[in-house]
């Protein structure tokens, strides 16, 4: 399974917006990126709200020509 780190991010100047960083191969690696960023959103006094989730990607299965 793929996954996505997602961050929704919401600024004291009223900014609000998502941000996302590479696709992760497992879910504890995404949850890792997710706690970094939070560490670093909760550092920053720019950033009012937030909230970060992990996307799991579904690869849809390939479909072969019949014959």
């Amino acid at each position: 399974m793929l996954w996505i780190p997602v961050a929704f991010i919401c600024l004291t100047s009223g900014e609000c917006k998502f941000h996302q960083t590479y696709v992760e191969r497992y879910l504890q690696e995404c949850e890792a990126v997710n706690r970094r960023a939070v560490a670093k959103m909760q550092a920053d006094p720019d950033v009012k709200a937030y909230d970060v989730t992990c996307i799991q990607v579904l690869l849809k299965e390939e479909q072969r020509a019949s014959d």
